[in-house]
């Protein structure tokens, strides 16, 4: 039997064998050990007058009752409580047990009056770590955060939520002390209710299930797009083979099956990575790939679908070409619904600069090409990174050339009403002519480059000292503002030579008035010593951007304080990670997705339109060069555990969790959480990327005041 995915308080990502420890006046003391005495209270605040004992001396505290158990310990909401500390006893002298600390969080969700909810915890006083309720039914952490921000038990308008403390030993008298408190200076509410102990854990838990592979070969560069989306149900995946073959694939994420297409010709094959398609899905429901050579001819390819679903070579058009002004470069295709579905590809050609083709005819036929920006004389090379609403607007986040050869910005442009625009709207010119950079016709700086040293209350979230910056991805918040990841680089950081550079990932926001930007993690070194900007990849989610992922080779990419010294992963490796901000991005909290990897994990992209919880694709292998390179294409397409129905007047309930094609499942019930002995359903075939199962109940759980339920790999 594998490990379980999810075990529930309806709802709960814990192990069977947990022991509770509800937090009573008998376990719990002030930090320093005094004792919680009890008196009358009659001038309690409100929140403490409903089901509630007496309150502690000072009044900040108070065990509030009608919870099912003792009750939970609510701070004062209009000040400052002291820390508590609560002690497990009965524990084996010297043995590991993984600690969770338990506490509830109510309301409509939104961080206003009553609805936000914190809790600071640690293994000692001074290493407390605060964790805020925040809205939309998310948790995000100011000193730490919240593993998995799933409820674990939903009661009326209350939830109960675990915070993962990691292994700690249990002392010569067989006790483990975790501490709590409230958060200082703030007027939320604090609702702590007690410890759960379980069996060590080997390694973090890792919030995905294993991953796909979707290709077995498979490589790209980062500045095409879109490289990957869902269309007609199905992951459509481009990328470059090693044999150089430009390919796409078709998967399906409900079971796992993939066909895998060829769509370059002999004239248009060539090993490099910079060669992979971008797709877009045209109003007839067929799609249109287009694909270029690294900048050695004056044209690119395009193929258009047979049928709105191809699964093999026999279901595309035959390759076409059109002529371009100069050598070309890169496609990013986007389609303009409130344009009459005008295509725009976006390539790199006429004197090296961003360079602009439309179609209006499906990619039938192209116009002769317009350059967008005029920088250089032939070598200089802006690096775009685009999105679009696909309605009426198009955005680009872009360098002032190659940071290997300039000392590079990051600026900000968007294109809507037939007018170049700055962030805040304001027309910086049209398409009939480029913007002339070198005289000073920009977007607006979303990153500086200075050599100028840090003034008072500056550092790396306004810049670093003589960093070159380089894009990574671009697209919109849910207020419709660009939101952006980027990352800068030093040289001979740690000491002498590529291996010694140093690359630092950022994270920035529009807010309507300026640009945000914050540094959020390290990303190690770069790829190989020809391309010491490479750096491992970041991609934001386009369906939420408050998710992004990101490949780093960096020890621990997440120790911000230094950035002088930041050794490397043992091997090297390049490993992926998932980060969820709650805060508009100057908070992340991150999960590992790939660990211990016995090759690079490069290189992240989210697809549109993906539908899922947690959706991310990338490619793992050997990567030596652009031009040399033995990868495969791996994905998770996974959705969280929940319960979507839970009629108990007729004892039913229904079921949905995250699964992975080819697995089965069982499910399995208690009244507590120290025996899931009742077996509900088994052999349950997975459906992909979420799997539902409705259950009935037994006489014997159907009236109980709660129900615990596991569901596992078989």
């Amino acid at each position: 039997m594998k490990p379980a995915i999810a075990a529930a308080l309806l709802v709960s990502p814990l192990a069977a064998d947990i022991l509770y420890i509800d937090a009573t006046p008998a376990n719990t003391t002030l930090a320093d050990g005094t004792a919680l005495v009890e008196s009358p209270s009659p001038s309690a605040p409100e929140e403490y007058s409903t089901g509630s004992t007496a309150a502690t001396a000072d009044n900040h505290w108070r065990l509030r009752t009608g919870f099912g158990n003792t009750g939970v310990w609510a701070s004062h909401a209009a000040s400052d409580s002291p820390a508590l500390r609560t002690t497990a006893s009965g524990l084996a002298p010297g043995e590991s047990y993984a600690v969770r600390v338990f506490y509830w969080v109510a309301g409509d969700g939104t961080p206003t009056g009553n609805n936000q909810w914190d809790l600071s915890t640690g293994v000692t006083e001074a290493t407390l770590a605060d964790y805020l309720w925040n809205v939309g039914d998310n948790m995000s952490g100011h000193a730490g955060a919240f593993a998995a921000p799933v409820p674990l038990l939903t009661e009326g308008n209350r939830r109960l939520f675990a915070i993962p403390l990691g292994n700690l030993t249990a002392d010569a008298a067989g006790q483990i002390a975790v501490f709590i408190d409230d958060f200082p200076g703030n007027d939320d509410r604090t609702w702590f209710d007690g410890l759960g102990i379980g069996p060590a854990e080997s390694q973090p838990p890792v919030a995905s299930s294993p991953f796909s592979e979707i290709a077995p070969d498979g490589v790209w560069t980062w500045f095409n797009d879109e490289r990957a989306i869902f269309h007609q149900g199905h992951l459509f995946c481009g990328y470059v083979r090693s044999d150089g073959e430009t390919g796409i694939t078709r998967f399906d994420p409900t079971d796992g099956t993939a066909t895998h297409m060829v769509l370059s010709t002999a004239a248009s094959r060539q090993k490099d990575d910079h060669n992979n398609p971008a797709l877009t899905a045209l109003p007839d429901g067929t799609l249109l790939a287009v694909y270029s050579k690294h900048g050695s001819e004056s044209r690119f390819f395009h193929r258009r679908s047979l049928v709105p679903s191809p699964a093999s070579d026999a279901d595309w058009g035959v390759e076409q070409t059109h002529a371009t002004p100069d050598r070309n470069t890169y496609a990013n295709t986007f389609r303009l619904s409130g344009e009459s579905d005008l295509l725009y590809n976006f390539s790199r050609a006429i004197n090296y600069n961003p360079t602009l083709t439309r179609s209006g005819d499906g990619g039938q036929s192209w116009d002769a090409g317009i350059q967008i920006i005029d920088t250089g004389t032939g070598g200089t090379r802006p690096y775009p990174r685009y999105c679009s609403n696909r309605v009426d607007r198009i955005d680009l986040i872009y360098t002032d050339g190659h940071p290997r050869n300039d000392n590079n910005s990051i600026y900000h442009l968007h294109y809507r009403d037939a007018r170049l625009r700055a962030s805040d709207g304001s027309e910086l010119g049209t398409l009939t002519a480029p913007l002339d950079h070198d005289g000073g016709e920009r977007g607006t700086v979303v990153y500086p480059y200075t050599a100028a040293a840090w003034g008072p209350g500056e550092g790396p979230d306004d810049w670093i000292p003589g960093a070159r910056a380089w894009t990574w991805d671009i697209h919109y918040g849910p207020d419709g503002h660009p939101v952006c990841v980027f990352q800068v680089q030093r040289d001979d950081v740690t000491g002498s030579g590529w291996n010694h550079d140093r690359i630092y990932y950022y994270y920035a926001r529009w807010t309507g008035s300026e640009w945000q930007r914050r540094f959020i993690a390290h990303a190690g070194r770069g790829l190989y010593s020809a391309e010491d900007d490479y750096g491992g990849g970041m991609a934001i989610d386009p369906e939420d951007p408050n998710v992004i992922y990101i490949s780093s080779n960096a020890a621990d990419p997440f120790a911000l304080g230094d950035l002088d010294d930041v050794p490397l992963r043992s091997g090297e490796r390049y490993e992926i990670w998932r980060g969820v901000t709650h805060d508009g991005g100057l908070n992340f909290a991150w999960t590992p997705l790939t660990e211990d990897s016995d090759s690079d994990n490069l290189r992240p992209i989210v697809p549109h339109d993906h539908g899922f919880d947690h959706a991310v694709v990338w490619f793992s292998g050997t990567y030596s060069t652009y031009t040399s390179f033995d990868t495969r294409v791996l994905g998770i397409f996974e959705n969280e555990f929940r319960i979507t129905g839970h009629g108990r007047e007729e004892a039913e309930i229904t079921l949905e969790w995250g699964s992975r094609s080819g697995a089965a499942y069982r499910i399995t019930a208690s009244s507590d959480l120290a025996d899931f002995s009742i077996v509900l359903a088994e052999g349950i075939a997975s459906a992909g990327g979420s799997t539902t199962r409705q259950i009935t109940l037994p006489p014997s759980l159907a009236h109980a005041p709660r129900v615990f339920l596991r569901v596992e790999e078989q």
